[in-house]
């Protein structure tokens, strides 16, 4: 569900700035398989990065790895 994905999505990058993890990717698939509606999840990663602040800067990844199905992240230092 995405009330969930989006929870885990951001636990997960909180994480990372515990960590000091300065950038990530996510992956989250191109929605191929998802019916006539077109993608879910790929356009609602993208628009939640737009609004946290932890979030810096975010772009579609490179096709090794995993171009339009996957986004690099670069995370705010604390």
């Amino acid at each position: 569900r995405l009330d969930q994905a989006r929870a885990e999505l951001q636990e997960f990058l909180r994480e990372c700035i515990t960590r000091r993890i300065a950038s990530v990717r996510v992956i989250h698939g191109k929605g191929s398989r998802s019916g006539p509606d077109g993608p879910i999840l790929k356009p609602s990663v993208h628009h939640w990065l737009s609004l946290w602040d932890e979030v810096l800067a975010f772009a579609s990844a490179q096709p090794r790895h995993g171009g339009n199905g996957a986004v690099y992240v670069l995370l705010r230092r604390l």
